[in-house]
């Protein structure tokens, strides 16, 4: 695995290389063949890596700069427009190959979509509600429908009790397993979770510039 995800990094860059060469010096023939091959290579395994990740909870985050999105997309761009000249000039020795340039600009952009910044709270919101929804799906029917007759059960007590209101109680009812308590009791934004515990201390701190009583 760890050989083709290098590749999948090394090959966009070598034929892009490999276009720039022939610009410099468009006497020989262009390689577009070679240069399609890598990149069409390069796509197929990023294609590949994106429907293996869209099956685990985290498989679309993603942080930091999209270092694999750029070292396709740049090298690849620039190739194809290598490529597009050279068989403009009758110099491309298979310009049918230009399409692997071209699959790689198009998986890269893709990419770019699918994998999602997981940095911020927004990000983090939705990266736990995936990761509850493939935990729900983990689970057979029937434990689902014994875990969401516990929960009524349990919602119903609170309304006879007065706890919570039977609006409240119908909207709990149906909201998707897993995500009550989410709904419920959301975790604040950081900057709110922080006024909030600068607030609490300086309740609970105790008043300074007090003077001793002198002996």
């Amino acid at each position: 695995m760890v050989p083709l995800h290098i590749s999948s990094l090394v090959m966009p860059l070598m034929a892009g290389l490999l276009m720039v060469s022939w610009a410099f010096d468009p006497s020989d023939t262009a390689l577009v063949s070679r240069a399609g091959f890598m990149a069409g290579f390069a796509a197929a395994w990023i294609a590949i890596c994106m429907v293996l990740d869209s099956t685990r909870p985290d498989g679309r985050t993603s942080s930091g700069p999209r270092t694999v999105e750029y070292l396709n997309l740049v090298p690849s761009s620039v190739g194809l427009v290598i490529a597009i000249l050279a068989i403009l000039e009758g110099q491309a020795d298979s310009p049918i190959w230009v399409f692997g340039l071209l699959s790689n600009i198009i998986v890269a952009l893709t990419s770019f979509k699918f994998y999602q910044n997981h940095e911020g709270f927004e990000a983090g919101q939705r990266l736990y509600r995936r990761q509850v929804q493939f935990a729900i799906e983990a689970l057979d029917a029937q434990r689902q429908l014994e875990i969401r007759t516990d929960l009524n059960s349990a919602l119903t007590v609170l309304e006879q009790r007065g706890l919570i209101t039977a609006d409240i109680a119908t909207t709990y009812r149906y909201l998707p397993l897993g995500l009550l308590g989410h709904t419920a009791f959301p975790k604040p934004p950081p900057e709110v979770a922080r006024r909030r515990r600068t607030a609490e201390q300086r309740r609970t701190a105790k008043p300074h510039g007090t003077n001793e009583s002198k002996e």
